[in-house]
Parts: C-alpha cells; sequence; structure tokens
C-alpha cells in the first residue's frame, strides 16, 4: 500500500536521526568499507572548512508528523553558499544559496516517494513564502516554522543546487508546490573535455602527499587534495591564471579532475598540460577531465585542437554524471537568473 506522505514532515536533524542518515548513506556510498574509516572521513570533511561555521552545513530528515524525534524515511544535508549576483545594470551582490547533498532514504524505505516529498518540503524552509507557489493542502499541514536561531544559520536564500547521479529527470520532479519544477538541469552546459594521454611533463614542483594514488574505491582521501597551479601573467594588462585540480573521485572519474580554471587563455594551455601530465604521471592517472568549457568557446577549440592529446568534448552522462540542477526561488520562473559558471569546484 502506497504510503500517505501527508502524514511526514521534515525537521533539522536530532543527534540521533543524523546518525540514522549517516548509516543510510554509508548502505549507499560506503560500500566496501569499514564504518568506523566512513565515519571519520565524514568528519574530517566537515571540519576541515569554513563551510560548517555558523551552522553552514545542516542535516534535514523526513520523519512521522507523529513521531517528530522517531526514525527517518528519508533524509539530506544543505550547505550554505555566498553566491554573486549579477545584475541587469552590471552591478553585482552578495546572496544566499544552497548546495543540496546525500539525498538517501534507508533501504527498506526506498521507492516510496519519501525522498521526493522530502526535497518538496525543503524548499519551503529555504525560499521566501512570497516569491514560491503556496504550501499545497494536499500535501497535509505544512512544516513547524525554524526558530529564530536556526532561521539565523539557514537564511532565505536566492536559489539551490543539486548535483544528480540519477538523471536529469528525478530532481526536476521534486516540484516547488504542485507543478513548479523543482532542480533544473540545463543540458547546454554540461559539457565535459576528456584529454589523453598523460605523459611526463616538466613541473618544477607539486606537493608530493597531493599525488599519491587514491584508493580506487573510495571517493574521499582528503589529505590528498586540493593542488593548483598558478601561472604568472606576462602581460601587465591580465591577472594571474589559476587552475585547481584533484585526483580521481569515485564514480566521477578515474582520471585527474580539472575542478576550476580560472583566467586561462588558449596560448597557456601547453604549459599546463605539461604541469597536469606530470601530475597525473605521478598519480597514477591516463586521462584528464575538465568540466564548463563549452568546446565552440575559444578556449575550448584550442584544448580539442592540441597535438596528440586525443580530447574528447561531450556531454555528461545520464547515470553518474553528475548533473548540476538549479531551483530558483526569487520570484517568477521567467525571471531566473542565468547559471553563469558550471565548473566543478563546488561540487557535493
Amino acid at each position: 500500500m502506497p504510503a500517505d506522505l501527508s502524514m511526514f514532515t521534515i525537521r533539522l536533524a536530532l543527534t540521533e536521526q543524523e546518525q540514522e542518515h549517516m548509516r543510510a548513506s554509508f548502505g549507499h556510498w560506503g560500500k566496501g568499507h569499514e564504518w568506523e574509516a566512513y565515519v571519520e572521513e565524514g568528519k574530517r570533511c566537515r571540519m576541515s572548512g569554513a563551510w560548517m561555521e555558523d551552522g553552514g552545513n545542516q542535516c534535514w530528515v523526513l520523519v512521522k508528523k507523529d513521531e517528530y524525534d522517531g526514525a527517518i524515511y528519508s533524509g539530506c544535508e544543505t550547505w550554505r553558499r555566498k553566491t554573486l549576483l549579477k545584475h541587469h545594470d552590471g552591478e553585482m551582490s552578495d546572496v544566499v544559496t544552497y548546495s543540496i547533498a546525500s539525498v538517501v532514504t534507508p533501504i527498506e524505505h526506498r521507492h516510496k516517494g519519501f525522498a521526493t516529498r522530502l526535497l518538496q518540503l525543503l524548499h519551503y524552509h529555504l525560499a521566501s513564502p512570497s516569491t514560491i507557489p503556496p504550501f499545497p493542502s494536499s500535501w497535509g499541514t505544512p512544516p513547524p516554522p525554524l526558530s529564530d536561531k536556526d532561521r539565523a544559520q539557514i537564511p532565505i536564500a536566492l536559489a539551490s543546487v543539486l548535483y544528480s547521479d540519477v538523471g536529469h529527470q528525478f530532481y526536476k520532479r521534486c516540484t516547488i508546490g504542485l507543478d513548479r519544477p523543482g532542480w533544473v538541469v540545463n543540458m547546454e552546459d554540461h559539457c565535459q573535455l576528456i584529454t589523453y594521454p598523460l605523459s611526463p611533463g616538466i613541473l618544477a614542483y607539486i606537493p608530493s602527499r597531493v599525488l599519491r594514488p587514491r584508493a580506487k574505491d573510495f571517493a574521499h582521501v582528503f589529505d590528498t587534495e586540493p593542488c593548483r597551479i598558478r601561472l604568472s601573467s606576462l602581460k601587465p594588462d591580465r591577472r594571474d591564471t589559476i587552475v585547481l585540480f584533484a585526483n580521481s573521485m569515485g564514480k566521477i572519474s578515474r582520471g585527474l579532475l580539472v575542478t576550476y580554471v580560472h583566467n586561462l587563455h588558449p596560448e597557456q594551455l601547453p604549459a599546463l598540460l605539461d604541469a597536469l601530465d606530470e601530475a597525473g604521471a605521478m598519480a597514477g592517472l591516463d586521462e584528464g577531465m575538465v568540466w564548463g568549457i563549452h568546446p565552440e568557446s575559444e578556449l575550448g577549440r584550442a584544448w580539442v585542437r592540441q597535438e596528440g592529446r586525443g580530447a574528447v568534448a561531450r556531454t555528461r552522462p545520464e547515470k553518474d554524471g553528475h548533473l548540476l540542477g538549479v531551483a530558483w526561488y526569487g520570484g517568477k520562473p521567467e525571471e531566473q537568473a542565468v547559471l553563469a559558471d558550471t565548473q566543478m569546484f563546488s561540487w557535493c
């Protein structure tokens, strides 16, 4: 018998409920590893950056309304982000957005609509009630409002983003209200460049701790990343070039991951690729991958033309493609802002 989803609500997780969520995520992402090691890696992730400050990371769970402190039926995390918004007049302002991560349902509760309802309810905590559809009466009573203390740490957002490994349709169906789409993927933005083979290069120095081979079946070895390359500009009117990269990450790729490229010009590509060759060879990797560079852009065309690289531009796959979807909370859907950068440096 299908569950009556109107009998469920969302809440910030208690410590015990957060542990349940971690157990469920371990069953999905921690296969082949010890529970204690998985928990330790999670702690290291959460304590290793400013994103944890002032409640920047929160765990949300779906529970029965009459068992508010009880068992969870689905769960997720939010990571608060400061985002730059460029207005039509060219002015820039800081706004709040959220990244949604670790959406998981305990195995005994899967395929019953619990994750969908959790995320539908989450919209109503992250968005202003004045800019989204009214809470549907068919969903039952709305979630209890956040306390003043929690709201101070979870301010109203302009949008939220979610990286999907289950295709571009599932999270779109996690609607805002009855029929406003949830996280929408623009497939035109989801290009990736794969380049190989990697060969010995000429980089003078890369910290060796960054480059040791990562455990092939475990996605989180945080003491081996990140790493960066800075290319000083030889032209007074240009700023330096910054490139961030990391070892392979689980299902995403077994190659070197170029997660962020800033101010890179086509003529700098040979020097950069030589440096990445060195990094890849030392890490035991034989290909690399970069996202968010359109193959028809000047830089994209130059990358594909690099001799002997065999670079291929393609769209990210539906399964395990980490497709970036955006849920818009800023007003009417037709007024939605455009995501300016689809690189993978802030994936979650």
